[in-house]
């Protein structure tokens, strides 16, 4: 695989955090930012945290068992749409590599976005081994779905591993390949 980023489209939902996004420039390169989350259904929902651990789900025990004070009281409202209807309506180009991190959200995202899932090669998406939002699904559910769609697990990036018990994977990075278009 030789990458060239020609496009980079990214969502972020939290106005605080799209200056930064704003600010960023790669040669060659066209950037669409998205003020907006991603989920299965298009709606306006509260996103809790103010931090990059920010969900729309509710931080659980774990969350505030093993990452202490990384979400904050405060929420804002945010636009919730579907992966597929922004490619659809905006005429965006089917990407090579998505790259998910949404803090528990990721079978609501996945659901939204099944089109583009069935165009894109490859998948990086944090697992957790924990249910550390409220409402997340179990990774058994993202693994069943993800199969379903037609992709594999094939290596793994970035792990976190418990301070307390460092034999113990809470959260890695899981990288994927679509069979469609590679022969595994």
């Amino acid at each position: 695989m030789n990458p060239r980023l020609e496009d980079v489209v990214m969502f972020e939902p939290q106005e605080k955090l799209i200056a930064g996004l704003k600010a960023l420039s790669l040669a060659r390169t066209k950037i669409h930012i998205y003020q907006c989350a991603l989920g299965d259904s298009e709606q306006t929902l509260s996103i809790s945290g103010g931090t990059p651990s920010a969900s729309l789900f509710e931080a659980g025990d774990n969350q505030h068992k093993f990452f202490p004070g990384t979400v904050k009281e405060e929420s804002e409202q945010v636009e919730v749409r579907m992966l597929d209807e922004v490619y659809r309506t905006d005429g965006l180009a089917y990407p090579d590599v998505i790259k998910m991190d949404v803090q528990g959200y990721e079978l609501n995202v996945l659901k939204g976005a099944r089109n583009v899932l069935a165009h894109a090669r490859y998948l990086v998406i944090e697992l957790s081994f924990r249910e550390f939002y409220e409402g997340q699904a179990a990774l058994w559910e993202l693994w069943r779905f993800l199969d379903e769609e037609q992709y594999i697990m094939v290596d793994h990036g970035y792990e976190l591993r418990s301070p307390r018990a460092p034999y113990e994977l809470l959260q890695f990075d899981a990288i994927f390949v679509n069979k469609r278009f590679e022969r595994i």
